[in-house]
């Protein structure tokens, strides 16, 4: 008989949210509900769960009462934050939840709120002697001109983001390498531009906003999904990012990598962290051998967990599992898998 367990997914409009249901619906021995919120009422994910419902936004006051609501409405076991705002804010409500018999697959608040800064987690690996790229936080016009200075620009290409930003929101990489005209007119992904290019836009605001300036790693690059239990790593598996450059993986390959093995593990100890997270490194360049460097972590699931089902290891599920304290297998074996995302409609 099949163990049955309900489970509440945030941000159910997702253009991956059919894969993450699907890893859940295939797995033998399991019989999943699976209800999907989102703050849009034609989210895409209300074709691929049992049951739908519209919330606010997630920085409405009034988001977390309402999921908790539908929580205890479905019966639900577990609720499971798609995003970094689902996952800060529903963190932070961790013990109402709990006091109804529901657990919010997230580490704690405190460590949640560290590590979505980009700044602030890069700056707390860095005071425990972690190595990490070379990065600024400029809070003056003036200031960010000398982060660009001290990182090498124009001679090297360097990274300016926002310090709190979501697949690639923001992400730029400062360059001088290439034709203004090809990057615009030509460039299917544009993620580069000259300097003055970005620092003329943000000069006509009032106020720099929060960002971060950092070295550019152009070498291998690696979006990690983790399973973990008080910060002692179960799993580690690796995707290499193949393209585009930044951002959502489109097209992947899972591998072993014992050095990714190593700095993921001393991450995941040095934040304590829990259940399901994904963490984002890079060497240096390509002709690199030394340690790769952690520049981003995201304290929830990640938009390619669905695709370690197909590799061996359903991370999602065990994250499920771990959450309700229930044994996981231990050791499993993952293979090399190419992962190639492509469109596909749905009809209403």
């Amino acid at each position: 008989m099949s163990e049955k367990i309900r489970v509440l997914i945030t941000c159910a409009g997702s253009m991956v949210i059919p894969g993450i249901t699907a890893c859940l619906r295939e797995e033998e021995g399991y019989e999943f509900y699976i209800v999907g919120v989102d703050s849009q009422n034609n989210a895409v994910g209300s074709k691929f769960v049992d049951s739908f419902y519209v919330v606010p936004n997630t920085m409405a006051v009034d988001f977390p009462d309402r999921v908790l609501e539908i929580a205890l409405k479905e019966k639900v076991n577990i609720v499971i934050p798609g995003d970094d705002n689902g996952v800060l804010i529903l963190s932070k409500f961790q013990k109402k939840f709990k006091e109804k018999g529901i657990l919010v697959l997230a580490s704690s608040y405190n460590v949640v709120s560290t590590v979505i800064d980009k700044g602030k987690m890069l700056t707390y690996l860095r005071g425990l002697d972690l190595p990490t790229p070379e990065f600024y936080l400029p809070t003056s016009l003036d200031e960010l001109d000398k982060a660009v200075e001290l990182l090498n620009y124009p001679k090297e290409e360097i990274v300016l983001k926002p310090t709190r930003g979501i697949g690639a929101r923001g992400f730029w990489i400062l360059s001088e390498k290439y034709n203004g005209q090809d990057l615009i007119l030509k460039e299917r992904h544009l993620q580069r531009l000259p300097y003055s290019v970005v620092r003329s836009l943000i000069s006509e605001r009032p106020s720099l906003p929060p960002i971060m300036v950092m070295e550019y790693l152009s070498g291998s690059d690696f979006n990690v999904d983790v399973l973990a239990d008080k910060g002692n790593t179960l799993y580690t598996i690796p995707i290499k990012r193949l393209v585009p450059d930044a951002g959502p993986v489109q097209e992947g390959r899972i591998i072993h990598d014992e050095k990714i093995d190593k700095m993921v593990r001393l991450a995941v100890d040095a934040f304590k962290f829990s259940y399901n997270i994904n963490i984002e490194l890079a060497y240096r360049n390509s002709s690199d051998n030394g340690i790769p460097l952690i520049y981003e972590i995201n304290p929830r699931i990640s938009a390619p967990i669905a695709v370690h089902k197909y590799a061996g290891v359903n991370l999602l599920l065990f994250g499920i599992l771990l959450g309700l304290q229930k044994s996981i297998p231990e050791n499993l074996n993952y293979s090399d898998t190419l992962m190639q995302r492509c469109w596909r409609e749905v009809y209403s």
